[in-house]
Formats: C-alpha cells, structure tokens, sequence
C-alpha cells in the first residue's frame, strides 16, 4: 500500500469513530439569599453515581451574590445528567446539616425537583444532553 493510500485509510478510520460533539451547559442558580460564600454546582452521569461527590463528573464552586449565579459546564458529551447545587454560606467547602439530616444551607435539584425527607432520586433529576449547547435554570431552596 502505497504511503499516500495509507494516510487516507487512517484518514478515513479516524473521521468514521470519531466522538459526538460534547456541549456547554449552562446553570443558572436562582433565588440565592446572600452573597456569603460560595454556590457550587455539580453534575452526574450516572443512578451508580448519583449523589457520591468522589464519582461526579464535574464540580464547580463560585462566590455567591444575591439572586443567581451563573456556571458554565464544558464539553458534556451527549446523555443523560443531573445536578445538585448548594450554598455554602459558611464557606467550609461541604453541605451543612442538623442533628436529625436536615440540610441547614440552601440546596437545589436539576428540574427543580423538591426532595421529602430524603435525597431525590437520580431519575427524577435527570435531563438529557444532546450535540448542541444548552441552560438549565435552578432555583434554590432554603430551610
């Protein structure tokens, strides 16, 4: 095989397998009470994973201002995700809670879901991601 018909095959290979497109996601945290510490936003792939900070597939934190923040995820490939978001107001880099489990610091769930006396469940989080770029908006709930 001459070098010229060689390089068009690898040519060819590559183009056929190469991944989707990976997007941007944009999270618009809402209703944020105070501009103490810092919001952060993560996101998960997977019910495996769901909720297990040392699983997630990205984690972001910014510092909080009254009303929303705004992240961006980069290069979230096609699938499906979901997210928790929440205010750090004591700026300790952890979710705080009560002596009974209850979260003492504002929180939130992709598709606004509102969680009864346990966490929310993965699927009822969930929101797919397709080639394109696009935003989510999460409104904050606090105690």
């Amino acid at each position: 095989m001459g070098r010229l018909a060689f390089l068009t095959a690898i040519l060819a290979l590559a183009l056929g397998t190469r991944p989707a497109s990976a997007a941007d996601l944009t999270v618009t945290v809402d209703r944020i009470e105070s501009a103490d510490g810092k919001v952060y936003v993560t996101l998960w792939g997977s019910k495996e994973t769901w909720l297990d900070d040392r699983k997630s597939l990205q984690n972001i934190g910014l510092p909080a201002r009254n009303g929303s923040v705004t992240f961006t995820l980069h290069d979230v490939a096609p699938g499906r995700y979901a997210i928790a978001t929440f205010h750090d107001e004591n700026d300790n880099g952890q979710m705080d809670f009560n002596f009974i489990g209850y979260p003492t610091e504002g929180y939130a769930f992709s598709r606004d879901v509102r969680p009864f006396l346990s966490a929310p469940s993965f699927e009822s989080c969930a929101f797919d991601i397709g080639i394109d770029d696009a935003a989510l908006t999460i409104h904050m709930i606090y105690p």
